[in-house]
């Protein structure tokens, strides 16, 4: 039995998930987790990589999410979860995926952007990597990205607490659930981004 189950407002048997895993590294494009409630928005929810969860179990992190948007926000009838890489492993050594992956996974992003009513933010600052390495592995591009398509279509992010840096939307797994949402200023984390960008040699 997994020790992380999805809990019981979560309609367990609807879940879809968008994946390639007859491979390896397995790739996860999305996780779509409905309620068991009436609702009229969706919730679009942008994380860094993905995590264990699937149809059948959840992890600590999905958890997470799931109870603060199911209490925080009671319209919501689903919750769509996505990744700035599709990679499960994403720190690899396999650039070469990263970037191939990448490209199909901010596709695939863009286009559920447009049914949301609002994303929450959450990719964190990574651990142990210089702002090279991340510019290689065009992470401040793909978040970038992103940040400039919910613009583009008038769609509000949250955060949880303070961006660190001002960069980097707390990652949603560590932040407490006495910290409520707020709303980010997308233009200003694209300005900071851009700025991030040409800052590294």
């Amino acid at each position: 039995m997994s020790a992380f189950e999805y809990k019981e407002y979560v309609a367990k048997s609807d879940i879809q998930i968008d994946s390639i895993s007859s491979a390896e590294p397995k790739f996860r494009y999305s996780l779509r987790i409905p309620f068991k409630r009436e609702g009229t928005e969706v919730a679009l929810v942008v994380m860094m990589n993905p995590s264990k969860a699937d149809r059948d179990n959840s992890d600590r992190t999905v958890n997470n999410v799931l109870k603060r948007i199911y209490k925080e926000c009671v319209s919501v009838k689903e919750v769509v979860i996505v990744n700035l890489y599709p990679i499960y492993e994403t720190y690899s050594s396999k650039l070469a995926l990263h970037e191939e992956q990448g490209g199909i996974n901010i596709s695939k992003i863009y286009s559920l952007i447009p049914e949301a009513n609002f994303a929450l933010l959450g990719w964190g600052k990574p651990n142990k990597f210089s702002d090279k390495k991340l510019k290689n592995i065009k992470y401040f591009d793909f978040a970038k990205n992103i940040l400039i398509k919910l613009i583009d279509k008038k769609i509000p992010a949250y955060k949880v607490g303070h961006c660190v840096e001002n960069l980097y939307p707390r990652h949603l797994g560590r932040a407490s659930f006495a910290t409520g949402m707020s709303e980010v200023n997308l233009n200003e984390l694209v300005e900071g981004l851009n700025g991030k960008l040409l800052s590294i040699v």
